[in-house]
């Protein structure tokens, strides 16, 4: 039985010009990230079947532009000004690398009996080209 309980406040989050706030949404849209953590430009990777390459390209060409709130007569929908816009960062359309994963084998290996060894080879299938790729940049 817990006899002294203590309730800590969660500390406030930090944005742009020394601001703090609860909501990060609100923080975001009102001051921006921090400056001294924003890079120029965002560099990512995509691993995945090649329908899931495509959805990452289209939610991002989403995420670049103005999303308006899903109930804007709702205090807590807000828009969503786009990616730029609040980060100061520019995510370009197409990442640095694409790793397609074959939708068969994922298929094939997920749904082994042994449901060990089904995670533990579907994971394999994302995991070990982003290895072999990182190996080969090294040397």
């Amino acid at each position: 039985m817990i006899q002294n309980l203590e309730y800590i406040d969660e500390p406030l989050l930090e944005f742009g010009h020394g601001q703090r706030l609860k909501d990060p949404r609100d923080g975001l849209f009102l001051f921006g990230p921090l400056a001294e953590r924003r890079p120029a430009q965002m560099r990512v990777g995509v691993v995945g079947q090649l329908g899931g390459l495509a959805l990452y390209q289209e939610w991002l060409s989403k995420a670049r532009r103005f999303i308006p709130p899903v109930e804007p007569e709702t205090a807590h929908h807000l828009a969503f000004p786009g990616f730029e816009a609040v980060f100061q960062t520019s995510w370009p359309i197409h990442p640095i690398i694409e790793i397609p994963v074959s939708a068969t084998e994922v298929a094939n290996s997920i749904r082994k009996t042994d449901r060990h060894n089904a995670i533990y080879e579907t994971v394999g299938l994302f995991v070990d080209p982003i290895v072999r790729r990182l190996t080969a940049n090294r040397n």
